[in-house]
């Protein structure tokens, strides 16, 4: 089984296609939990109406503490059946494909705490949109290579080194061993913006994360963005 786990603050306009986007995964074996962290409009309702008919859906309600705090939250709920991990902005949406897709590579790749991909824009709307001329996010990957830093090849794993240049690991395009998070601790609630990227490294130190090439999931750009 997989923990899906998001995170969830004032998202009553996109929440509803991001749990959509959950539901059409043609991997059926997940479990949503979703964490209202202190919503003051309707997100918590929405999340509430989609827990009382698919009962793989659970929703927390909490007091506003923050995306970390709010992550730490529902890991801390995960069934005790999950295998895997992985995390779904609450303004996001994944493809359909991306559960299945990320499940069959990690089980290719023993040794790798997790893999990612890529991800694509779309705006408010939905509609997909250009960034600096690209559909995607680029491939800011770099790798050691002797003495000198290199871009990183499709082919390459991303290291702890790769991490500690830049984060190029889009939250939406991850899938997690429950193993490698046990391990690693929970997120950070003290670190602001970039808590993710504290987690990647952490996790990186007891491993590398496969890269697949692969679009996991539309990025929504929008006036309310935390980053």
């Amino acid at each position: 089984m997989i923990s899906v786990i998001m995170p969830a603050f004032n998202s009553g306009r996109y929440i509803a296609a991001s749990i959509e986007s959950a539901r059409a995964q043609s991997l059926r074996d997940w479990e949503l939990i979703v964490v209202d962290d202190g919503s003051t409009d309707d997100t918590g309702s929405i999340a509430d109406g989609y827990a009382a008919e698919d009962t793989r859906v659970r929703v927390i309600h909490q007091s506003n503490a923050g995306i970390a705090a709010a992550r730490n939250s529902g890991l801390r709920e995960m069934n005790a059946s999950s295998a895997y991990v992985a995390f779904l902005d609450s303004d996001d949406v994944w493809e359909s494909g991306t559960l299945e897709t990320l499940v069959r590579l990690l089980n290719e790749n023993p040794n790798a705490v997790g893999v990612h991909g890529i991800q694509r824009y779309v705006d408010a709307e939905g509609k997909p949109i250009l960034v600096d001329g690209a559909g995607t996010a680029p491939r800011r990957r770099r790798r050691i290579d002797g003495w000198r830093l290199r871009k990183a090849n499709a082919a390459d794993p991303t290291t702890f080194e790769t991490l500690a240049y830049g984060n190029c690991i889009p939250t939406c395009s991850l899938l997690i061993r429950r193993t490698a998070i046990e391990r690693a601790g929970m997120f950070d609630p003290a670190i602001e913006v970039v808590d993710d990227w504290d987690m990647w490294l952490r996790l990186a130190l007891h491993g590398d994360f496969f890269f697949v090439n692969e679009v996991m999931y539309a990025y929504r750009l929008h006036d309310t963005n935390v980053t």
